[in-house]
């Protein structure tokens, strides 16, 4: 779209070029962070699997791409008090 964007309002391509190349030049890690947790730790803490499972993801990892977390540790603790401790 940005570079649709680029030729119906100037023509010019060098922002476009610059972003394109510097996107690629970024590490996949850098873009999207490997996970801290997965489903195997939140069943070995204690939670049984099932649709839920998406929804705690996903929270933890915004929070881990907000910067907010950045280890299992918090990982979980985070999931504790969004989800409760998985024993109901």
């Amino acid at each position: 779209m940005h570079k649709m964007d680029c030729l119906a309002a100037h023509r010019n391509l060098e922002i476009y070029d610059f972003v394109r190349a510097s996107y690629a030049a970024m590490a996949e890690e850098t873009v999207r962070p490997s996970p801290l947790i997965t489903g195997r730790e939140l069943i070995a803490a204690g939670y049984t699997p099932g649709p839920q499972f998406r929804e705690m993801l996903h929270a933890v990892e915004d929070a881990q791409l907000e910067g907010a977390i950045t280890t299992a540790a918090e990982a979980l603790e985070l999931v504790r008090e969004r989800f409760g401790d998985g024993t109901a």
